[in-house]
Formats: C-alpha cells, structure tokens, sequence
C-alpha cells in the first residue's frame, strides 16, 4: 500500500484502539474535582464510525483480484464506454476520487469480478463524500441494492454481481450500508434501507 493509501485507510487506527479499550470501571472511575463521577463510554463519534468502516472495507477487499481488461464488462453488456477510464487503474486503491466521481456509470457495466475488484473504491469514496451530492454516492448505494429496482431482470442482473462476494467482503457491505445510516441525512438513510432489504432481510 502506497502511503496516500495508507493515510486514507489506517489513520483511524487510533480511533480503533480507542474503541476498543475497556470502559471505566468501579476500581478505575472517571475522576471529578471533589470525587468521583459516574462516566459511561462514550458513543463513537461520527469520524470513528467512519474510519472503522474504510479499515474494514480495506482488509476484506484489499486482496480481491482485478480481472483483465477483458473480462471486465458484464456478460450481459456489449459497450464498454463506461468502463474505458477503469483500463489503466491496475489496483482499486489508486483510482483516485475524480475518477471514481466522473465514472459513477461504470458499476452498471462491470462483470461480478470486475465489480468486486472496484467497488471498495466506491465505497471509499461515497462514505468520504457523503454529503456532496456527487452522483457516484447515489450509484454506489443503488448498486448494492437490488431492491430499488421494480424489474426483477433488473433484480437479478444486480444481484449477479454480488454472490461472487466473500463472506468477510459481504460483512464489509453491511458495514458500509450502516454507517451510511448513521453519517447520513434522511434520504442517504432511506437509500441504505433499501439496499439492506437484500444484505439483512
């Protein structure tokens, strides 16, 4: 992993040790001016919740194999002018956010494998761009989401992407789906629901 990768992906690594430390307890209680105070944990903020998802989505995909170029279009897709700007990107994690922001489309096209390799780059990208309302966030969530779509071909032709997810990968999604629950408005959080109607039925 290249260094901006690692900035990105494993700078909550306190935030992790934090989280995971034990809470105080009677024989170690938070300490008051006078005496001692009752202090429960405190809830994980909204950037803790943030980086223990990016860390998790990198350990379940950081090794997921990039198909050829050639085995990068769906089986089902005979035009590939969505996914051309994907050719050159050798690994997920050096595309970077303006690629993945123009070629929001592309997650339509890509076979199950080429969908595996990407998509934690888009993951990456809409839990860090939440709020911008960048069309890639829509596209990303959608993607994930068989449920949103009332043609059930349409159904099925999302959900064949998904099934070649590994176990640890499919924990990453739900990951990803709940905390764009937490760190998003309404309407992100309505979208989030419905794609857990699949991952969580």
């Amino acid at each position: 992993m290249n260094g901006a990768a690692a900035l990105v992906y494993f700078r909550g690594a306190a935030d992790l040790a934090y989280l995971n430390a034990p809470g105080p307890t009677a024989e170690a209680p938070c300490l008051g001016p006078f005496k001692p105070l009752p202090c429960p944990r405190p809830v994980p903020d909204d950037h803790a919740i943030l980086q223990r998802t990016l860390a998790q989505i990198e350990a379940a995909f950081g090794d997921a194999p990039r198909p050829s170029n050639d085995d990068l279009l769906h089986e089902q897709c005979i035009d590939d002018n969505d996914i051309v700007h994907l050719y050159p990107v050798t690994h997920w994690r050096e595309m970077p956010d303006e690629l993945v922001e123009s070629e929001y489309a592309a997650l339509s096209f890509l076979s199950p494998g080429g969908f595996r390799h990407f998509i934690p780059a888009y993951m990456g990208f809409t839990l860090r761009h939440l709020a911008t309302g960048a069309a890639a966030v829509d596209s990303t969530i959608w993607s994930l989401a068989p449920a949103v779509y009332a043609d059930p071909s349409v159904r099925d032709f999302v959900v064949s992407k998904l099934v070649s997810l590994t176990k640890s990968q499919r924990a990453a999604v739900l990951a990803f789906l709940d905390a764009i629950r937490e760190l998003g408005d309404d309407y992100a959080a309505e979208q989030a629901d419905k794609a857990l109607r699949y991952w969580r039925p």
